[in-house]
């Protein structure tokens, strides 16, 4: 084989390699959308925890909440600690206090929420502990 017909055959197979690549992350968003209709809204009920310390107090993470704040989550009665995605309707969960209008809750503006039994509405995103939040409240 000479040479010009070896880098011909080098080029096709470069070629061949990048379209079966393609082919393969084309295909791997194929029935997202599917996916995505498939994810239930659920209702989950727990206590509003910095995720930080209580890793910190109960596995000696090296969380540095005082450094770089707290960051909260949802802890359920069976031990599960749930995160939130980060968006308008979380960002009073994450942030622990009620936002200026209030936020999602029945509660004035500026209020605490760290510690608080809450009521969390929205969707736990598949393969995560993360919720996608519609709503919360909090429960007595």
């Amino acid at each position: 084989m000479n040479r010009k017909n070896r880098a011909a055959l080098g080029l096709l197979g470069t070629l061949l390699i990048g379209a079966a690549a393609i082919a393969v992350f084309a295909g791997s968003d194929q029935g997202a959308g599917e996916k995505a209709a498939s994810v239930k809204e659920v209702t989950l009920t727990g206590t509003l925890i910095c995720v930080g310390c209580d890793l910190k107090s109960r596995y000696q993470a090296k969380a540095q909440c005082s450094v770089y704040g707290h960051d909260h989550g949802l802890k359920t009665a069976d031990g599960k600690i749930y995160t939130f995605l980060r968006n308008d309707r979380s960002k009073d969960l994450i942030g622990g206090k009620t936002s200026a209008d209030g936020g999602g809750s029945d509660r004035g503006a500026g209020e605490e929420l760290h510690g608080e039994k809450v009521q969390v509405t929205g969707k736990v995103l598949p393969k995560t502990q993360i919720i996608d939040v519609k709503d919360y409240k909090v429960v007595k």
